[in-house]
C-alpha cells in the first residue's frame, strides 16, 4: 500500500489552520508596547518544561524566566499543542514554544523526509506572520538541534518576528522569537540551550499488517465501507493529540482515504467555504492544478477539489465541516474513475456520536 496522499494535502491545510488562525487571534495584542506588556507577564515558578507525549524537556538557562504566554497566545489550552513561553528581560526578547505530533503513515518515513514538506513549513511561516500583520522580510534555512530548520522572519512595529520550525520524528517544533526589530540576530538562542528532543517509539499502528476493515467509529460519527474487501486498510493514524485520525484503503495502486479531525476545542469553528478556498490555494501553492465543485453524498453538501499535476496522481478530495467535526475523503488513482469515485462516496456514512466511542 502506497503512503497517504492525504498527509501532503488535508493534514498540511488543517495544521496550518489550527496554528495560523491561533496567530490570527494574537495579533491585536502583539500591537501593545513589549516592555510594559512583557513585564507584566505572570512569572512560572518552576524552571522545567517537559512532555514524555511530545518527547522533550525544556530547562531554562539563567536569566530567562516561564511567562505567561497570553501576550502572544492568547488561547486555552488545547489537546493538540504544547504552548509554553519565555522571556529575558522587560525588554525581551520573548519566546513562544509551540510542539505538536504531526501525521505519521508512511513506513520508514516520517515528516520532513520529504523536501516539500520544508515548503509547506516555509508557506505556514509566511501566512502566521500575515495573520499577525507582519511583513515577511526574509526567509532561510538554518540548523538547530542538528536538524533542518526553516526561519521566516518579519516586522510588526517595532518588533521583530523570527519563527523557526522544524521536524523530528512525527513531531512538529516551532519557535518564536520576538524582539525588538532593531535587534536582528536571533537573541533566543541561550533560552533553548537545555532544550532536548528525544526520540519515541513509532505508533503501534506502524507495525499492523493491512486488513480487511469496515469502519466504525462512534466518538467521530463516521462510517465507512470500501467497494469490497479486496480493498485492505491501515490505521487509524493519529496527529494533534489524537484529534485528528486517518484510515487508508489501498488496492492496485489506488487509494481511499478517510479524515476526521474533532474541531470543539478550537476558539473559533472554521467556515467550510473559507476552509475549503484556503485548501485549494494551498495546493496551487504546491503546484497542483486546482478545479473546485461541490457534490451531495450522505446528507449534506461537500466541497470537492480536483487535483491533477505536480508529478503526482491524480486526487479527488472531499471536505465537510459537520457538527464539530472535520470529515474528508480522498480518492486517489492514475486515472479518474468515477466509478471508483463514486464506490468511495457511496461507501461514506454519518452516524450518531456517542463520547465513548473508541478511536
Amino acid at each position: 500500500m502506497q503512503g497517504l496522499s492525504l498527509s501532503l494535502l488535508v493534514v498540511a491545510g488543517l495544521g496550518s489552520f489550527l496554528e495560523v488562525g491561533c496567530s490570527a487571534q494574537s495579533s491585536g495584542a502583539a500591537e501593545v508596547k513589549p516592555g510594559a506588556s512583557m513585564a507584566d507577564s505572570k512569572r512560572a515558578e518552576s524552571r522545567l518544561r517537559a512532555s514524555q507525549r511530545f518527547g522533550y524537556s525544556w530547562a531554562l538557562a539563567d536569566g530567562w524566566e516561564f511567562v505567561d504566554p497570553g501576550l502572544f497566545w492568547p488561547l486555552a489550552p488545547l489537546p493538540a499543542l504544547d504552548v509554553y513561553a519565555a522571556q529575558r528581560s522587560p525588554q525581551g526578547p520573548f519566546i513562544l514554544m509551540i510542539a505538536t505530533d504531526v501525521m505519521h503513515v508512511v513506513p520508514g518515513k516520517h515528516a520532513g523526509d520529504d523536501p516539500e514538506d520544508y515548503s509547506r513549513l516555509e508557506r505556514s511561516g509566511a501566512e502566521a506572520l500575515q495573520a499577525a500583520h507582519a511583513e515577511l522580510t526574509s526567509t532561510q534555512r538554518v540548523r538547530m538541534f542538528g536538524l533542518e530548520t526553516v526561519q521566516v522572519t518579519g516586522d510588526l512595529g517595532k518588533l521583530r518576528i523570527a519563527i523557526r520550525m522544524l521536524f523530528r520524528g512525527y513531531r512538529k517544533f516551532e519557535f518564536r522569537c520576538i524582539d525588538l526589530a532593531a535587534q536582528r540576530d536571533w537573541r533566543c538562542a541561550s533560552a533553548l540551550s537545555d532544550f532536548r528532543i528525544e526520540d519515541l517509539p513509532e505508533p503501534a499502528t506502524e507495525q499492523d499488517p493491512p486488513q480487511v476493515r469496515h469502519l466504525r467509529n462512534a466518538r467521530f460519527g463516521v462510517a465507512f465501507d470500501a467497494p469490497d474487501d479486496s480493498w485492505l486498510s491501515l490505521g487509524p493514524h493519529a496527529a494533534y493529540g489524537g484529534t485528528q485520525l486517518v484510515w487508508t484503503w489501498g488496492k492496485a495502486g489506488r487509494q481511499i482515504d478517510i479524515q476526521v479531525m474533532d474541531l470543539e476545542a478550537l476558539p473559533r469553528q472554521p467556515d467550510q467555504t473559507a476552509f475549503a478556498t484556503g485548501m485549494a490555494r494551498n495546493a496551487r501553492a504546491s503546484g497542483h492544478r486546482v478545479v473546485e465543485t461541490h457534490d451531495t453524498f450522505a446528507g449534506q453538501v461537500w466541497d470537492h477539489h480536483q487535483l491533477s499535476g505536480n508529478g503526482q496522481k491524480l486526487r479527488d478530495v472531499f471536505f465537510l465541516i459537520h457538527q464539530g467535526v472535520m470529515y474528508a475523503v480522498l480518492v486517489t488513482q492514475p486515472t479518474r474513475d468515477w466509478r471508483l469515485i463514486e464506490a468511495a462516496k457511496n461507501g461514506f456514512r454519518l452516524i450518531p456520536r456517542s463520547s465513548a466511542g473508541s478511536p
